[in-house]
């Protein structure tokens, strides 16, 4: 297989591929939003590939697991509780799945760096390599085989060039004609003659200022994809050393301060769960109190859990491991993590109560999702921290795959009218 004859392509697709992406994306023309977002998710897949082959990466089975969640998002968008949600997490997961393709991740696979990946992927490898492609369209159209001694620049580069400017010109030629009719309304009635005369299907206005947005939006998403493809693994091997040694940095605070904090938060819930023991005694001996139990302190206790990982996160991070203080600092967040456990099956109680007096809602369904993830993140925090083996891998895979299988249910649950 000719490498080169790969890459050129890959250098003259992703312009297209940017406006598809605001055809399909922002603006789809199919009463099902999901299906341009298919279709320009698939292509998208395809032409980073294309270029990764030609780079000489192999396709992985991390690449492939994060193809087919960011595929399988694209198609239960609109089944999704929330369509937002979808997609924003169609962006990570891409930008995310051409991270993993060109073999650029910090620690080689999913793990506990994933938003220092991420935010590399966004920012980092976007906006500094946005001029790679006029680098690359110089490197496979600037010079033939028999024209790289006399340095002659091939007739293909003008050609591509040529095409390139007519094609960002065109759009400025138009802005110009609507710009003099403004000024001279003779000359806009003229024009709108001649534009009368021809049986115009299609939104040229619109046509012109994706064209137009598209330029950034190519140089963007090449800059991402090229660069990600160029990497080597002797630079990821260098990056995941300088990355552990700067989290070991920032771990110099005394693990006395985060015991105390755990402390106090674990003491704080088990007065709580006195309160709850109480209340659920009482209320269940009443059918209707059930019914209002089941209504109340949903999406607090689903806060609550999120500030439970936030504070395991800070203790990870920023606590010192060493010395009696950091034996107890793991004992104490072993507890907090299992009080997060029980705020999880409380959740769930009431939604099940819920459900069970009203039935299914889109809103409650997302909740349950998101009261389901933070559940079994306490449940991995704890094995991470008594075998001392990050798990954030295993938690982040689970949260993608579960989220495709929430947008199926709630798909069905919507098409059986539950």
């Amino acid at each position: 297989m000719d490498k080169t004859k790969l890459l050129r392509a890959g250098v003259l697709l992703p312009y297209p591929l940017a406006y598809l992406y605001l055809r399909f994306v922002f603006d789809s023309p199919f009463t099902y939003e999901s299906i341009g977002v298919t279709i320009f998710t698939v292509l998208f897949v395809l032409v980073n590939e294309l270029i990764c082959i030609g780079r000489g990466k192999k396709i992985t089975a991390e690449t492939i697991f994060w193809y087919v969640v960011l595929v399988l998002t694209a198609v239960t968008a609109d089944m999704a509780p929330s369509y937002a949600v979808s997609m924003l997490g169609l962006h990570l997961c891409a930008v995310y799945a051409v991270l993993a393709s060109g073999g650029v991740l910090t620690e080689g696979k999913t793990g506990s760096f994933i938003l220092t990946d991420l935010l590399q992927g966004f920012f980092v490898r976007t906006f500094p390599n946005m001029g790679l492609l006029f680098e690359d369209i110089k490197e496979f159209f600037g010079k033939k085989a028999d024209e790289a001694q006399d340095g002659h620049v091939s007739k293909s580069l003008f050609s591509l060039l040529g095409a390139g400017i007519l094609l960002l010109m065109l759009p400025l030629f138009f802005l110009a004609v609507s710009l003099l009719g403004d000024i001279n309304p003779a000359f806009a009635r003229a024009v709108n003659d001649i534009w009368n005369l021809f049986d115009w299907d299609i939104e040229i206005s619109n046509i012109m200022i994706r064209c137009i947005f598209a330029v950034p939006v190519c140089l963007y998403l090449y800059g991402l994809i090229s660069s990600c493809a160029k990497d080597t693994a002797l630079n990821a091997k260098i990056r995941l050393e300088k990355a552990l040694k700067a989290r070991e940095g920032r771990r110099n605070v005394p693990s006395g301060f985060t015991c105390f904090l755990e402390i106090a938060f674990a003491l704080l819930y088990l007065v709580f769960f006195v309160f709850e023991a109480g209340t659920l005694s009482t209320w269940f001996q009443d059918r209707f109190l059930v019914v209002e139990y089941a209504r109340r302190g949903f999406f607090e206790l689903v806060g609550i859990m999120v500030i439970n990982m936030i504070i395991f996160l800070v203790a990870n991070t920023f606590a010192k491991r060493e010395g009696i203080a950091y034996k107890l600092n793991r004992i104490f967040l072993t507890v907090l993590m299992s009080e997060s456990v029980v705020f999880s099956m409380l959740s769930f109680l009431k939604l099940y109560m819920y459900f069970y007096k009203w039935g299914y809602t889109i809103k409650r369904m997302l909740a349950m999702w998101g009261s389901l993830v933070l559940g079994v993140a306490a449940v991995l925090a704890i094995i991470s921290i008594v075998k001392k083996k990050d798990r954030s891998g295993l938690w982040i895979r689970f949260t993608a795959v579960s989220y495709v299988v929430m947008c199926l249910a709630t798909g069905l649950c919507t098409v059986l009218e539950l």
